[in-house]
C-alpha cells in the first residue's frame, strides 16, 4: 500500500494493517509511529527512486512480521454497550 495521506483520506495507512499490509510512505516523516516501530510502515522520503523500488518489491511483502491489535480488537462497540447496560441498571436502583 501507498499512502502519503495528502491525496489519499486520511488513515489509509491505519487500514493496511486491518489488512495485514505494509504501507510505503513517501514522506520523511508520519504521526503514526507505531506503524514504523513495528515495521508495518516504511518511510521513503521524497526521492522517487526510492518510493518506486520500495513499492516494486513490495515493501517486502514476504517478511514475517508480528500481528498486533494497535487499534483494539474490534469489540469495543460490545464493551461499551455492556457499560451503559450497567449504567442503566445500576440508576434504577
Amino acid at each position: 500500500m501507498l499512502s502519503s495521506s495528502l491525496q489519499i483520506p486520511v488513515g489509509c495507512k491505519k487500514r493496511g494493517i486491518f489488512f495485514k499490509i505494509p504501507c510505503v510512505i513517501p514522506r520523511s516523516e508520519t504521526e503514526w509511529v507505531e506503524l514504523l516501530e513495528n515495521d508495518w510502515a516504511i518511510l521513503t522520503g521524497n526521492d522517487k527512486k526510492n518510493i518506486v523500488d520500495k513499492i516494486l518489491a513490495g515493501y517486502d511483502n514476504s517478511k514475517a512480521r508480528e500481528w498486533k491489535t494497535f487499534y483494539s480488537d474490534g469489540n469495543a462497540a460490545v464493551r461499551i454497550a455492556n457499560v451503559l447496560a450497567n449504567l442503566q441498571v445500576n440508576n434504577n436502583g
